[in-house]
């Protein structure tokens, strides 16, 4: 029986249900004699444990927790006991052997009280579950049933698109759809191994993220448009910013503004404990008092089945035994999706979201065939003259990396674009400044895809009349 974390940790069930999340073969899982009896011997000694973690279709695992000296650490997928002895958060990578990993993270946000979704759980779930129904009829539309995680502070929403799927070409649609800068080419962030890759990421998994992360912001802006039908009343913003009265529904895309492998996502059942490592910025009383929250699967593909708001509540804290329960009456594979894929894409195709990529692309593509940080430094020259407000001019003149900030980038892009700054100019801008400060070359990921990421985001939500309704629709 699962009556503390530690035994909760070490249920059959709950190992299961991580392990198909990471793509273990059913077949293999059920066959398996997984962990120990409770109260014998660490989980990191089991053979059988590290034999299927070797099986995952997940690059590398990531643990975290007040056990781990660095924050987050990358583990081998076979490690996956030795996170759980810790009784630590348990991440997989979004890069993953066989599929597109397709997904979405919702949160709310509190910028006056950062502690107030742990104080007040009820709360924080009752005020998004307006825009969750409202994201969830827009997946519908589409033919999807995406696997709905609650986390610490919202939901995340998965599916996966085969690569070799003989029965669909969704895989090879995503991929017409994106589009990888020469800047990332150039510092091969695809190509390189490194400490958080099994292997490279390929140039078409890369350019069928960036497609995937086109459709979730054309799926966004419709969730956005219809939250108001279905009761929303909190401001939905892109990217974790600042609204009137500090408290807000961010749709969450800072997934697609790194590098593939530098991205990952939390375990269904893993526990949540990033409060008690965070006092600073939660309060220390709230990081004391709170427990372990548990990501509990809301809405499985596998039975059709979406537990209600008071089911969740009583089973994501304190409640180790329910939650184990639970995970034996459920499956966690990310659901096959292809032919969503292809319903949304056609949507796509035919709307103003698609038309204001095509005019990012295009302009940034103006950077393809020359020297990237020339064109940068010139077009930061030309563009220096614009004057910015005194506050956003000092964040940019940092070294503090600012610069990279989502409020701050959206600042500069509401500037630049009420002036008819072409987007991809902004982006230069903003390279260029961080190379004028000798430090666009000193960040462990792509800088100019981040700014980029950002950039597109909220240019697509001007272009589409959800910012300026006033703004004059650009041509390159």
């Amino acid at each position: 029986m699962a009556n503390n974390a530690h035994d909760y940790y070490r249920h059959p069930e709950v190992i299961k249900r991580m392990l198909e999340y990471c793509g273990v073969p059913a077949w293999i899982i059920e066959r398996s004699d997984i962990g120990y009896p409770q109260g014998y011997g660490p989980l990191k000694d089991s053979r059988n444990l590290r034999e299927l973690g070797k099986l995952m279709t997940a690059m590398y695992l990531v643990e975290y927790g007040l056990r781990v000296k660095q924050g987050f650490t990358c583990k081998e997928p076979w490690q996956l006991g030795q996170i759980l002895d810790k009784k630590s958060d348990v991440f997989r990578s979004v890069h993953d052997e066989d599929n597109l990993i397709c997904l979405l993270d919702v949160e709310k946000v509190n910028h006056n009280d950062p502690g107030a979704n742990y104080k007040d759980m009820v709360g924080l779930f009752w005020d998004l579950e307006p825009f969750h129904q409202a994201l969830m009829s827009v997946y519908r539309d589409y033919g999807f049933s995406p696997l709905v995680i609650a986390t610490g502070q919202g939901y995340h929403y998965g599916f996966r698109v085969p690569k070799d799927d003989a029965n669909s070409n969704a895989y090879e649609l995503l991929q017409s759809l994106g589009f990888v800068s020469h800047e990332e080419r150039i510092k091969n962030q695809y190509r390189r191994h490194g400490s958080r890759r099994r292997r490279i990421v390929t140039d078409d998994e890369a350019w069928a993220n960036d497609g995937w992360s086109k459709l979730i912001e054309f799926m966004s802006i419709q969730a956005m448009r219809r939250a108001r039908k279905y009761g929303n009343r909190l401001p939905v913003v892109i990217g974790d910013q600042w609204a009137k009265g500090g408290v807000v529904i961010s749709v969450d895309l800072s997934a697609f503004a790194d590098p593939m492998f530098m991205r990952d996502i939390r375990l269904p059942f893993s526990l949540h404990q990033k409060h008690m490592t965070s006092p600073w910025k939660v309060g220390h009383e709230t990081a004391a008092k709170t427990p372990y929250n548990i990501a509990i699967p809301r809405f499985t593909p596998c039975n059709g089945n979406e537990i209600s708001l008071d089911d969740l509540f009583r089973l994501r804290r304190n409640n180790y035994h329910d939650a184990a329960n639970y995970a034996g009456s459920i499956r966690t594979y990310l659901p096959v999706m292809s032919w969503g894929v292809e319903n949304l894409v056609r949507a796509y195709l035919g709307s103003d979201v698609h038309e204001a990529h095509q005019i990012f692309d295009q302009g940034m593509k103006m950077f393809e065939f020359s020297n990237y940080k020339q064109m940068f430094s010139k077009k930061y020259n030309e563009l220096k003259h614009i004057r910015l407000h005194p506050d956003l001019e000092a964040k940019l003149n940092t070294c503090t990396g600012d610069q990279l900030n989502p409020n701050v980038i959206k600042a500069v892009t509401d500037k630049f674009l009420s002036h008819d700054v072409h987007p991809a100019d902004i982006v230069a801008y903003l390279a260029g400044k961080l190379d004028h400060l000798k430090i666009l070359g000193g960040y462990k990921s792509s800088p100019v895809k981040r700014i980029a990421g950002w950039v597109r985001a909220f240019f697509v939500q001007y272009y589409v009349g959800m910012s300026n309704p006033s703004f004059t629709k650009l041509r390159y």
